[in-house]
């Protein structure tokens, strides 16, 4: 199944990129890591399934600067 690592979120703040997760969607991707969102933001980001596909914040600090399996 295919993943991507995008650098933005495509759905942060209530709003969603529709021109980036419709590309998602389309090419049946399933999960979604992206970072660039660190520090206090790291509180807004969000993270779960949203519209089927599931979307995690892997910035390294959200991480603790530890890596994780992507499987």
């Amino acid at each position: 199944e295919p993943v991507a690592f995008l650098h933005y979120p495509p759905v942060c703040g209530g709003k969603v990129c529709r021109e980036i997760f419709d590309v998602v969607q389309r090419h049946g991707i399933s999960r979604v890591y992206y970072g660039h969102i660190h520090g206090a933001a790291i509180r807004q980001a969000f993270e779960g399934e949203f519209e089927g596909v599931q979307l995690r914040l892997i910035s390294a600090d959200k991480l603790g600067f530890m890596p994780i399996l992507v499987d």
